[in-house]
């Protein structure tokens, strides 16, 4: 399924079920007037099928555990294979690489 399916069945899942985005990533129920986060609207919706919330975001700035190395996360792949998201940096060569969400800890 591409994004592009996937945020369209998202935006008609919020119409269907009367959700309007108020701002700051939170949405109001127009009929019930129940406050929501599109975040928790997006797990409870079918519209991105088997997807698990993520560890990281691109651009944050995390430690590799193993070598202790602080990274930038450039790109996030949800891998259906392995029923998880690899979290892609560049790595000392320069190369591109990739670790699952165990791999790495938040930098504040």
């Amino acid at each position: 399924m591409t994004l592009e399916k996937e945020l369209l069945d998202f935006t008609n899942y919020l119409y269907k079920n009367n959700w309007k985005l108020i701002g700051d990533g939170m949405c109001l129920n127009t009929e019930t007037k129940q406050i929501g986060s599109v975040k928790q609207l997006a797990m409870e919706s079918a519209s991105f099928g088997s997807y698990y919330p993520q560890d990281f975001q691109v651009g944050d700035k995390v430690k590799e555990v193993e070598s202790e190395e602080i990274v930038e996360i450039k790109e996030v792949i949800y891998n259906e294979f392995d029923d998880e998201y690899q979290y892609w940096f560049e790595g000392e060569d320069g190369e591109e690489v990739y670790g699952f969400g165990e791999d790495f800890e938040k930098v504040d």
